[in-house]
């Protein structure tokens, strides 16, 4: 908290904390996901979502990005910070996106 304070007071400082870069994010989920794992056997479930995690982030990586997290059946990838050779981040994503919905 500290140092938010100071941050706000202070915004020159926060050049030195870090550095400016261009990034892609991506977030994906399942619609009704929530209903499917309420009218579905756990163990189905689960079964579904690892080969779902595993197809989505093979989606992510190919292209060249990375899997941030996976919040439930969410996806959250980056594009850019970890591959600078990549020239066009949002076109990277897009992508990755029409992978997913394949």
């Amino acid at each position: 908290p500290e140092l938010v304070e100071e941050l706000v007071r202070n915004p020159a400082m926060a050049q030195q904390e870090g550095t400016r870069q261009r990034v892609a994010v991506l977030f994906s989920d399942i619609r009704s996901f929530t209903t499917f794992s309420e009218q579905n056997p756990p163990e189905q479930v689960v079964r579904q979502m690892q080969d779902y995690l595993e197809e989505m982030t093979d989606a992510v990586v190919v292209p060249g990005g990375v899997v941030d997290k996976f919040i439930g059946d969410a996806v959250m990838a980056l594009y850019g910070p970890f591959r600078p050779d990549l020239t066009n981040l949002s076109a990277t994503a897009v992508v990755s996106a029409l992978d997913m919905l394949e």
